[in-house]
Parts: C-alpha cells; sequence; structure tokens
C-alpha cells in the first residue's frame, strides 16, 4: 500500500470522493468516493443557527403546463428516482430521459459535449472533483443570470456550499448547490467502552477534540493491538482538513504553522508506531482488521456507513458516528446540477432543478431515497432530523451531521491545478514523514515545487481572470 494513498483519499477530490449526494443511506452506490476532499479557503461566513429555521413555505404554486423533453446525464445511481417520481407526477406532459452514465463515461462525455457545444444533456451531475476542469471556461449557464435568478434561492443553503459552485472568480453560478456532506468519526463504541473510554456520540466528540486526549486513546489502543489511525498521515489530514491549495486570487495557502503542526502530528504517529497502515475500507488486511475489531475508528463522510457495510457485515449495528478529532470541521464530497447552455429546453431544466433541489416537495423525496440533503429547510424535516440507521444502531446520526454541515464555512476552490498540486503535494508529505524532515522546509519545498511546475499554466490563468 502506497503511503500517499490516504493523502490521495482525503486531498483529491478531483479529487472529492464520489459524491455524497445519497450519503446517509446504507447503500453503497456508485457516488461512493474514489477520493476524499477537504474544502476551501473562501473564509465564507457560516450559517448562523438561526439559518436552519426555515420560513414558512409560501402556498404552492399550481404546476406551470410544462411540456417537452427533457434529458438529464448522471452518475448516481440510487440518489434521483425518487425525485423523479415526484417531478414527473407535478409535471406529467414531461418526458424525461434520465440518463445513468458510469464514473469515467460521464466526466469524459461530460467535458466533450462542453469543448464542442453538441451532444451533451440539458442538465448534468457534476461531482466536485471534476468541477476545476469546468469552473474557468464555457458552456454551463450562470444561474444568477435572467431568467434563472438563483440568487432568490440563495438563503436555502449555506453560504459554504453555495460558493463552491461558482466560477473560479465567483462571479457566475455555474450549478444549485446539493449536498454539503460533513466529515465525520465512525466508532466502535463497545471498543472505547471496554477501554475505559467515553462512548457517548457527545462526550466523545468533546473528548476527542483535544489534541492530548487523542493521542492518549491512540497510544492506549495501540497497545492492544486496535487503532485508530489509517495510515500515519490520516492524522495530519484530520487536522488540516478544510483547506485546499489556492484561494480565488490564485494564492497557495497550504504553507502555514497549521499545516506544520499536523506534520510534526504525523511524524509523531510513525514515531509512535500508532497506524494500522493499511486502509480499512479497500484493502484485505484492512478489511480483516476491521472486521476483527481492530479498527475502533474512521474518518470519512456520511457515504462510508455503506462502504463500511460492504467491508465488514459483521460489525452492522455495532457502529456509532460523533465529530471529528481536534474539532475540525470540513466538507467530503458532494455534488451539484448545472444547466448546459447547449440546452434548447432551459425553461423545462431550470424547473427541475428549482424542484428537485430547492423545494420542500422534491428535497423530501431525495431524503426518502436516503438522501443528505444540503438544502436548509430539510434539516428541520422530521425524516431527516429522526432518521436512524442500522448500520450505526439506529442512532439519529443528524443530530451531530446537521450542525457540523452548518458549521463549514470554507470549501475547496477549485482551480485547474489541482491535480499537479496534490501529486507533488502527496509526494512532499509522505517524504517528510518517512525522513523525519523539519516540517516548515518541507512545507516550504513543497509550495516551491507546485509553483515551479504549474507557473505557465498560473500566469496565464490570471491574466485571463484579470488577476495581474
Amino acid at each position: 500500500m502506497k503511503k500517499s494513498f490516504a493523502l490521495a483519499l482525503v486531498f483529491i477530490l478531483s479529487l472529492t470522493m464520489l459524491l455524497s449526494a445519497c450519503g446517509s443511506d446504507d447503500k453503497k452506490t456508485e457516488e461512493t468516493p474514489k477520493d476524499t476532499t477537504a474544502t476551501t479557503t473562501d473564509n465564507s461566513t457560516p450559517a448562523t443557527t438561526d439559518d436552519t429555521k426555515a420560513d414558512p413555505e409560501p402556498a404552492a404554486e399550481p404546476p406551470k403546463d410544462l411540456s417537452g423533453k427533457l434529458t438529464v446525464w448522471t452518475f448516481a445511481t440510487n440518489t434521483h428516482e425518487k425525485m423523479n417520481e415526484a417531478f414527473q407526477a407535478k409535471y406529467p406532459n414531461v418526458q424525461l430521459d434520465f440518463q445513468i452514465l458510469s464514473w469515467d463515461d460521464m466526466q469524459k462525455n461530460l467535458k466533450n459535449a462542453l469543448a464542442t457545444g453538441t451532444g451533451g444533456p440539458d442538465v448534468a451531475m457534476i461531482e466536485g472533483g471534476w468541477f476545476s476542469t469546468m469552473n474557468t471556461g464555457e458552456g454551463l449557464e450562470d444561474l444568477l443570470q435572467a431568467p434563472y435568478n438563483a440568487a432568490e434561492l440563495k438563503d436555502k443553503f449555506t453560504d459554504a456550499n453555495w460558493q463552491r459552485w461558482h466560477s473560479l472568480d465567483g462571479t457566475k453560478l455555474l450549478g444549485m448547490p446539493w449536498d454539503i456532506p460533513p466529515m465525520v468519526t465512525f466508532y466502535r463504541p463497545d471498543i472505547l467502552e471496554e477501554n475505559g473510554f467515553p462512548s457517548d456520540p457527545v462526550e466523545l466528540g468533546e473528548y476527542i477534540a483535544n489534541e492530548d486526549n487523542f493521542l492518549n486513546m491512540a497510544q492506549a489502543l495501540k497497545a492492544k493491538g486496535i487503532y485508530v489511525l489509517e495510515q500515519n498521515d490520516t492524522i495530519f489530514n484530520l487536522y488540516t482538513s478544510g483547506e485546499g491549495f489556492f484561494d480565488r486570487g490564485l494564492n497557495y495557502v497550504r504553507n502555514n504553522e497549521k499545516f506544520s503542526h499536523g506534520l510534526d502530528l504525523a511524524k509523531k504517529v510513525k514515531q509512535l508506531d500508532l497506524a494500522l497502515k493499511d486502509c480499512a475500507l479497500w484493502c484485505d488486511g484492512g478489511k480483516q482488521a476491521l472486521a476483527t475489531g481492530k479498527v475502533a475508528m474512521l474518518y470519512y463522510g456520511g457515504w462510508a456507513t455503506g462502504t463500511i457495510k460492504d467491508a465488514a457485515p459483521d460489525t452492522i449495528g455495532k457502529w456509532r458516528t460523533t465529530t471529528l478529532p481536534f474539532g475540525t470541521t470540513s466538507a467530503n464530497g458532494g455534488s451539484t446540477m448545472s444547466i448546459l447552455s447547449q440546452s434548447q429546453n432551459k425553461e423545462l431544466a431550470w424547473e427541475y432543478l428549482k424542484f428537485t433541489l430547492a423545494s420542500d416537495e422534491g428535497q423530501k423525496a431525495f431524503v426518502e431515497q436516503g438522501g443528505s440533503p444540503g438544502y436548509i429547510p430539510a434539516w428541520s424535516f422530521p425524516e431527516v432530523a429522526d432518521k436512524t440507521q442500522e448500520m450505526l444502531g439506529d442512532q439519529k446520526y443528524n443530530e451531530i451531521w446537521n450542525p457540523l454541515a452548518q458549521k463549514i464555512n470554507t470549501l475547496w476552490v477549485s482551480t485547474p491545478f489541482d491535480t499537479d498540486a496534490t501529486d507533488i503535494f502527496n509526494k512532499g508529505i509522505a517524504d517528510a514523514i518517512d525522513k523525519n524532515t523539519d516540517s516548515k522546509a518541507a512545507l516550504q519545498k513543497i509550495q516551491d515545487d507546485i509553483e515551479a511546475k504549474i507557473k505557465v499554466q498560473k500566469d496565464e490563468l490570471k491574466a485571463k481572470l484579470g488577476l495581474q
């Protein structure tokens, strides 16, 4: 197993793991991320507690007499069915051509359609990791402009989720916000309780927010052959989660005290041999450790409940969920729905987006399917607030997840340089951990290497965006 595996899991949303739009479902879907990402450096203002209290819904307007054919592309296998049924019930004269593509075909076909201006759908689901290749060019409608006027719906979403789907320069809204799945801790309460640690979700969350507590727990459990860290760099990813590579001004942002301390923690984990050094969800050795109670904690988006179930079915009901160590909050996945400029059915496309992503009716259907909504009014739906999962011992997990989603105030600013930056960053961090390199020196070298690699491309983009 490469030592950079966990970094790839946490930092690349091109990164982000296949959506968690259906993240709170126990079923494994094609949205199960291949990678996990963190979040950007917009420094957006977080929604306040009052934001979760939805204003009373106005009286529903009678359905528009819409007709025609609407083509929608998605890679997600089980997030749309109920929403589509509800949409068709409201608009029976619309012929909905709903096409599910493979993960790879979706990216390839959508990029080709945007590049050529033809051959694409009316509406496309875009995973967060792909957005870096689509937010600086043409081909997607700006939903802030007429006839969409999407700004009227802004208060239905957290500011971070709203800002995430803007063009790189922040002037256009290229997709409607959907989910904003928080990264969370999955843990085995039976194992923790047996070893004298808190097992209640709230108490444990408070306990592991303290760095010393977390490290003491890791050492005590490791002495009994039990792990709370998959890889040496897992703790680094947790500590720094929530930061992208660049801000909207294309300034590099991963060289600071936060990253330096996170790297120091990762080197300490290696020195104390506290990591499993295997992937618990996808690797044979890790799955065996998971199944036999040698893994007490995991850190992923809500989508991971289904993946844990697949990896260790005998542990169903033995898991619970709480907040992340160190008090960190960040997203772990997410997607948007966009209207292609080549669409000949833009009115239908906009009605579809508004209904499925920004209406009580559409979001109740989404929740029924197992979705994890980013639509703020949905957080108070009984279907969301009281939802339980067998995998989590029937815990009302949204008591933990919804407040976390509300606290996410920065999201990954997707740039065309993210893939190159990720490759260099992952290798540099792995080398620094292995060789016990001075953290500040390692981070400076990583920055220098990234800036050198992308210089020409970055200068061209800055000129295009008027940043020079």
